[in-house]
């Protein structure tokens, strides 16, 4: 699953800055990434991956995480369009969610 939602790259640097489990940050990563999915469908319309946005950082103590879309979605959604979500891990649950500034 790891190779679907993310590079290896990006989990060892969430890893890194985070001190979690590589299991722990893939769950977040994906359900980070499903968050900007749906945030961001209804105005890009058609499927986009999971590798086309990376998610920067995650902040442990906020349950607040930074993304980057890698590629352009839309004239407004171009490359390198900062997104930021908030999540929170409650057990074996993983929760996020975010919100497309107007």
């Amino acid at each position: 699953m790891l190779d679907y939602v993310a590079t290896p790259d990006e989990i060892s640097a969430l890893v890194s800055a985070t001190q979690w489990e590589p299991a722990s940050i893939v769950s977040v990563v994906f359900s980070a990434k499903e968050a900007i999915f749906k945030c961001l469908f209804p105005e890009v319309g058609r499927y986009f991956d999971f590798h086309d946005a990376t998610i920067d950082s995650l902040d442990t103590d906020q349950g607040r995480f930074s993304a980057r879309l890698l590629v352009s979605v839309t004239p407004r959604l171009v490359a390198g369009t900062r997104l930021d979500g908030r999540f929170e891990c409650s057990g074996d649950w993983v929760h996020t969610a975010m919100m497309l500034e107007p």
